[in-house]
């Protein structure tokens, strides 16, 4: 996922407006936009370079969407969409694409969930015929569950393994007290356990809706033939109307009145430090991309502000990771440091300092081309595929406006010296930090 959507590590180069309901077309960037009659949304993007069609689909519908007891209802659901329909039998989806010569993958995130293919443009009408059925038809048999809930529970003991994800999963738990940004998109042990098959269904029927649905293609075909294969494939998917606004937007987080710290238990003998600041959501685009190069200029584990301030006050660490994911709400800009042992309050101090000290001095005009090109490079990485195209597309309009994806490398270009500075003054500031203490020894206050 783009490094401005979601960024673990600044050197990680690839990883990842309402509408109206006439037709826009972008000519710069051979982009049609429109909003079929029951709802649902279809970008579609030329791309003649090669004989290649990606198909993403994207819905509103992760675990923003759940409550604690339901944690991990969606992404228990993202399995179970191509386990089996009326149409096609228990594995017969994943054997339609795989013999296409391409793979079906899905990702469920706070926000939304992923299904997405790559296959020879002659054969995008077969996958979006399977990927459509599977959308609109997903039957939920009990033996299916019951197989799936294993795989995710697996799949969250590997994330519980994860030191740094867990850290940061932690520091969620301290930044969101009411917002479900709180909880991690794979669900908790526990809850994913007492998952029932009315509970799927019910999450189901109630986000998997045209309306909240988008569905992107980009790749060697025309325009008006992929939005025509498009309105076939999903002819059956009917609208059930507009989400009640209690069931589409939570609680709003309260900025803290003072710098919330918690401490929880290590599993692995080091310790991690976290903190961070509340960050805008995807709308404010323009103060967005800034943090992105403010990621760029912290650096990660061999280089950048963050390691330079800690080797300068002789604090030993293992890893460095700085996060950013720009959501459809606010959301939260931190960064993780690993230690064996290092001063913790040393640590808190020099991350402190250093995203402080961004509003106090400003950067030089070579350390500011530097962060900017490496930022852009993300961009252009990601723009080399048609699939990249098209999760950079889908993921925009998820959260925002699938335009501002057009937008980000000349905003990214254009971003000052005095911007950054204003930028970390509006964000960094005393009054507003979280951290998150992961060690051996936790504080008795908040032990976790």
């Amino acid at each position: 996922m783009r490094g401005r959507i979601h960024s673990r590590t600044i050197c990680l180069l690839a990883l990842l407006i309402l509408i109206l309901a006439s037709s826009a077309v972008f000519p710069s960037s051979n982009v049609l936009a429109t909003t079929l009659p029951n709802g649902m949304k279809v970008i579609v993007r030329e791309e003649h370079s090669v004989n290649l069609a990606a198909v993403d689909i994207w819905v509103k519908a992760g675990s923003v969407c759940e409550t604690p007891d339901k944690n991990g209802v969606a992404h228990l659901v993202e399995h179970m969409i191509f386990k089996a329909t009326k149409k096609y039998g228990p594995g017969q989806i994943d054997r339609e694409i795989e013999g296409l010569g391409a793979e079906l993958n899905g990702g469920t995130s706070k926000d939304w969930v992923h299904f997405y293919t790559t296959v020879a443009s002659e054969y995008l009408p077969i996958a979006l015929d399977a990927l459509a059925d599977a959308i609109v038809n997903a039957q939920f048999r009990p033996e299916d569950i019951e197989r799936e809930r294993q795989v995710v529970l697996d799949e969250i003991a590997r994330a519980e393994n994860n030191p740094s994800q867990r850290a940061f999963n932690l520091f969620s738990q301290v930044a969101f007290s009411v917002h479900p940004y709180s909880l991690p998109p794979t669900g908790s042990r526990d809850s994913v356990s007492r998952l029932t098959r009315e509970d799927l269904t019910a999450f189901y029927h109630k986000y998997y809706r045209p309306e909240n649905t988008c569905v992107v293609i980009v790749g060697d075909v025309a325009q008006t033939d992929a939005l025509e294969l498009v309105k076939k494939a999903f002819s059956g998917f009917k609208g059930k109307g507009q989400p009640t606004e209690a069931d589409s937007v939570p609680p709003t987080e309260p900025p803290p009145a003072c710098t919330k710290v918690r401490h929880f238990k290590s599993l692995n003998g080091k310790t991690y430090v976290v903190v961070g600041y509340q960050a805008p959501p995807a709308s404010e685009f323009s103060d967005a991309c800034a943090l992105d190069v403010i990621l760029a200029v912290l650096g990660d584990t061999y280089r950048g502000r963050i390691a330079s301030a800690l080797n300068a006050k002789g604090v030993q660490f293992s890893s460095i990771n700085t996060d950013f994911i720009t959501q459809r709400y606010p959301t939260t800009f931190s960064v993780c440091v690993a230690t064996h042992g290092g001063d913790t309050n040393a640590i808190v101090s020099a991350i402190l300092n250093e995203l402080q000290r961004l509003s106090k001095e400003p950067l030089s005009t070579a350390e500011l081309t530097h962060a900017k090109r490496m930022v852009e490079g993300s961009d252009l990485f990601e723009q080399e595929t048609v699939s990249g195209q098209a999760r950079a597309l889908g993921l925009y309009e998820t959260v925002a406006s699938f335009d501002l994806a057009l937008k980000y490398g000349e905003t990214v270009r254009n971003i000052t010296v005095a911007e950054i500075m204003s930028v970390a003054k509006k964000y960094f500031t005393n009054g507003n930090c979280y951290v998150a203490i992961i060690s051996n020894q936790p504080s008795e206050q908040n032990d976790r």
